[in-house]
C-alpha cells in the first residue's frame, strides 16, 4: 500500500508540474532590456509596453501593440506570438503561428509570421516583419492608444508616406512604416482592439489609435522614435535665446 501511495504521489507531483509548465508556456513572458529601455509583453498578448528611462521619467509610453490577419474576404482575426527567442544583446525575435487551415487547407502547409524586435538606441525601437508560405493576405497593425499614462491627453495624426504622430505632455511619439498602406485609421479608443474596416481617418484627439492596413507584403518595417516633450517654461527659454541670437546678428551685421 505505501508503495503505491509513493508513485500516486510521484504521478502526482508530475502531473501538477506538467499543469505547470503549460500554464506558463501559455503567457510565456519577455522582456528586453538596453540603454534604459524596456520592450515587454508575452504570447498571449504580444507586445504590449515600451518604456525608456530617458522620456518622461520612464513612465510606459507605449501601451499596446497589436497585429492582425486576413485571407481573403476572410474575418480579420487577431494573432498572438507562439514563441520567441533572443538574437542579440539587444534584440529579440517572435514567431507568430497561422492555424495551417488559414493558409492551406488541403496540404496544411505551416504559415508563419517572424517579427524581430530591436532597440537601437535610448529611444528608439524598430520591428522588421518577414511571412513564410503566406499569399492572398492582408496584414494589419494596431498601435498606441495611450502615452506616458496621461489618460483621454493624447493628439495623433497620420501625415502621410507611412508616418503617425502622436503627442501627449510629456512624450512624442513618430511611429514610421516603409510600406505602401493600403488604409489607415486614427481614431479613439473605445475599448475594442481594432476598427474595421480602416476608414482612413487622419486625427483624433484623447485615447488615441492607430492602425494600418497592408495587402500582401513580403516584409516590411516600422521604426519608432520618441522625445521628451519641452516643458513650457524650456520653450519660452529657448525661444528667447533664438531671439537673442537674432538680435545680436542685426547688431554685427550693421557694425560691418
Amino acid at each position: 500500500m505505501r508503495f503505491v501511495n509513493r508513485y500516486a504521489v510521484i504521478a502526482a507531483m508530475v502531473v501538477a508540474s506538467l499543469g505547470l509548465n503549460a500554464r506558463v508556456a501559455s503567457a510565456d513572458a519577455f522582456a528586453l532590456n538596453f540603454l534604459g529601455q524596456t520592450l515587454s509583453g508575452d504570447t498571449e498578448t504580444g507586445v504590449i509596453t515600451w518604456t525608456s528611462a530617458a522620456v518622461a521619467g520612464g513612465a510606459d509610453q507605449l501601451f499596446e501593440e497589436q497585429y492582425y490577419i486576413q485571407f481573403g474576404a476572410g474575418a480579420i482575426t487577431q494573432i498572438n506570438p507562439e514563441t520567441w527567442r533572443f538574437t542579440g544583446p539587444n534584440s529579440i525575435s517572435i514567431g507568430y503561428d497561422i492555424t495551417p487551415g488559414g493558409c492551406d487547407s488541403n496540404t496544411f502547409v505551416g504559415c508563419e509570421i517572424i517579427i524581430n524586435h530591436t532597440l537601437s538606441g535610448s529611444t528608439e525601437w524598430s520591428s522588421t516583419f518577414g511571412f513564410l508560405n503566406l499569399a492572398g493576405y492582408s496584414i494589419y497593425t494596431y498601435a498606441d492608444f495611450d502615452l506616458s499614462g496621461t489618460i483621454g491627453d493624447d493628439q495623433a495624426s497620420y501625415v502621410g508616406t507611412g508616418r503617425f504622430l502622436q503627442s501627449d505632455n510629456l512624450t512624442s511619439l513618430v511611429w514610421q512604416i516603409n510600406e505602401t498602406l493600403t488604409a489607415v485609421d486614427v481614431y479613439n479608443y473605445d475599448g475594442d482592439a481594432l476598427d474595421t474596416p480602416l476608414l482612413n481617418r487622419l486625427n483624433a484627439v484623447g485615447d488615441v489609435v492607430f492602425a494600418t492596413q497592408m495587402s500582401n507584403p513580403t516584409g516590411f518595417s516600422i521604426d519608432r522614435g520618441l522625445a521628451q516633450v519641452p516643458e513650457p517654461m524650456s520653450l519660452m527659454l529657448f525661444g528667447t535665446g533664438l531671439a537673442g541670437l537674432a538680435a545680436r546678428r542685426r547688431r554685427n551685421a550693421k557694425k560691418s
